[in-house]
């Protein structure tokens, strides 16, 4: 079955915590998928970077995932989108 394999819908958010707290009040649901910089990860620990990466990390503290899929209706993604749309 071919279609597409997008599996994060990610937005930039200077207030995450407020605007998460606020998808949740209105029944949508969002993940940060990455809370820490790649760099910063367990798996990169060896590496022992010497540079510094600003733009990871300021948005590991600003990116929220909202929902994706090829099983959302319609409807639902125009929700998601009035939601967002009603914050902005």
């Amino acid at each position: 079955r071919e279609g597409h394999v997008w599996h994060l819908f990610v937005l930039e958010v200077s207030e995450r915590d407020d605007f998460m707290n606020y998808l949740r009040s209105e029944g949508v649901a969002s993940m940060i998928h990455y809370p820490k910089a790649p760099f910063a990860q367990e798996a990169f620990k060896e590496f022992d970077f010497e540079q510094s990466f600003p733009v990871a990390e300021r948005l590991q503290h600003v990116v929220v995932s909202l929902p994706i899929s090829e099983a959302l209706k319609d409807e639902e993604v125009d929700e998601i989108i009035a939601v967002v749309n009603r914050w902005l």
